[in-house]
């Protein structure tokens, strides 16, 4: 059970509902059935996870926080965190790849877009059928993303992106993008949001970078030379888009808490195994006190 859960039953600080409960409890049937047998190798091989996204997709979970009448499953946000902390115990690289496509790229489709958007992007997302990912980090405005410079000029019914974006989650794999470009010189309002999709003309994406961890999600670098993107792919009007931007970060912080609760819960889970097992001085090391006292500071 996750340290979440085991809180809200032994405290009761979060109770948590039926339908939380059951999701939580498919998931980490998945994550511990599907994904921990696999984690390793696909950490050491830098490989996606895709047999457990087609799972996920098939329980109904990677449109979870979308509500059901566009294929979601309408599920609160606290079932959000607690889908991240069950993946997240076996593969934090899973977990974050997740994330990026369920709670920043696709949930801010449906957060920021038009009926008819919603309508023709969500279905795909919300049964894994296509991936999301979030473009906003470019080379030189990470921190400082509302200085981004790709550029979006509008010529007849299209807009025309130039520029770049690097440290893009899912980028290698995406199928949808939510791409922020700039339409004017007006700071944070001159920021437009667009729905760009991988076959788009002059869209590319680069090979996933080496990373020091989190292996299994694909980091890349994004690309726009001159690519069309359907006017009506703007997400609601001009000079939105940076504050779609902020809140969209403000969601992805939210529910990604439970990304690191699920990696101390991981570690804790091989302490405990790897103390009770280990043998020194014809005892195993979880009997030594100093032992026992890390574990317990994990714990807490």
């Amino acid at each position: 059970m996750s340290s979440v859960a085991s809180i809200a039953q032994s405290e009761q600080v979060i109770p948590l509902s039926e339908e939380e409960e059951a999701i939580r409890d498919l998931v980490a049937s998945i994550s511990d059935g599907e994904l921990a047998p696999i984690a390793d190798e696909l950490d050491k091989k830098e490989e996606f996870a895709q047999s457990v996204f087609e799972k996920l997709g098939a329980a109904g979970i990677m449109g979870l926080v979308i509500p059901a009448e566009y294929g979601g499953a309408g599920a609160s946000l606290l079932a959000g965190v607690l889908v991240m902390e069950e993946l997240a115990r076996n593969c934090g690289g899973t977990a974050l790849s997740f994330g990026a496509h369920a709670y920043i790229g696709s949930y801010n489709i449906y957060k920021f877009a038009g009926e008819e958007q919603r309508r023709r992007y969500l279905p795909d997302l919300c049964s894994g059928k296509k991936y999301g990912a979030f473009a906003l980090t470019e080379p030189g405005h990470g921190s400082d993303a509302m200085g981004l410079q790709t550029r979006a000029v509008k010529k007849g019914d299209r807009y025309i992106l130039n520029g770049s974006k690097t440290f893009i989650t899912n980028g290698s794999v995406a199928d949808t993008f939510l791409v922020f470009a700039r339409t004017s010189e007006e700071g944070a309002r001159g920021i437009s949001a667009f729905i760009v999709e991988r076959d788009f003309p002059g869209f590319s994406s680069g090979k996933p970078m080496e990373k020091m961890g989190m292996r299994a999600s694909p980091t890349t670098e994004l690309f726009f030379e001159d690519c069309e993107v359907p006017a009506e792919n703007l997400l609601g009007a001009e000079g939105q888009g940076g504050y779609m931007a902020l809140q969209g970060l403000d969601m992805e912080r939210t529910l990604f808490a439970g990304l690191p609760i699920g990696l101390i819960q991981g570690a804790l889970n091989i302490a405990l195994k790897y103390s009770s097992e280990r043998k020194q001085f014809g005892s195993s090391i979880a009997s030594f006190q100093l032992v026992q006292a890390m574990i317990a500071d994990i714990s807490m």
